[in-house]
């Protein structure tokens, strides 16, 4: 079990397990390096990375988590019907129980306070964040660990 977000001032439930897994990522380890360095190094990346360029329009909060994630949150204008969270998406960063050889990505959907799906600037999100990890936007959006991790397999319904 993932632990909760609940280390976010807007977030003050656990993240539902049944939430949908937006991406599913392995990145091997590379020969010589440290496996705690590399999550180290992922983990580093993925906390550094800029939501905000991404999605220039989208108001949002991200925030590191204590275990090396991120939690990333979509805003709006609080209203009295709608409170000012409108859903995000999480990052889990962790090596594989038992495979020091692996480092796991995983990012689910957080849907609490959603009012409208928010498929398309998801789509963005894991789409750059794919793109920038696997070395293929020349460092736009920052440099990527690859010589301590490279991707391995990666599912993503875009």
């Amino acid at each position: 079990m993932r632990p909760s977000a609940a280390s976010s001032p807007f977030e003050t439930e656990p993240l539902a397990d049944n939430e949908e897994i937006l991406l599913k990522m392995n990145l091997s380890v590379e020969p010589g390096a440290d496996p705690e360095d590399a999550l180290a190094k992922v983990q580093a990346y993925t906390q550094a990375f800029p939501f905000a360029a991404v999605l220039p329009v989208q108001p949002l909060q991200y925030l590191p988590t204590h275990e090396g994630g991120v939690d990333v949150l979509f805003l709006r204008k609080k209203t009295k019907e709608k409170g000012s969270v409108d859903g995000g998406i999480r990052f889990f960063v962790s090596l594989v129980d038992g495979d020091q050889t692996t480092v796991d990505v995983e990012v689910k959907r957080n849907s609490k306070g959603q009012v409208v799906n928010k498929m398309f600037t998801e789509k963005m999100v894991i789409q750059a964040y794919s793109e920038g990890i696997q070395g293929n936007a020349d460092d736009k959006y920052g440099h990527a660990p690859l010589e301590y991790a490279k991707v391995r397999s990666m599912f993503h319904p875009w």
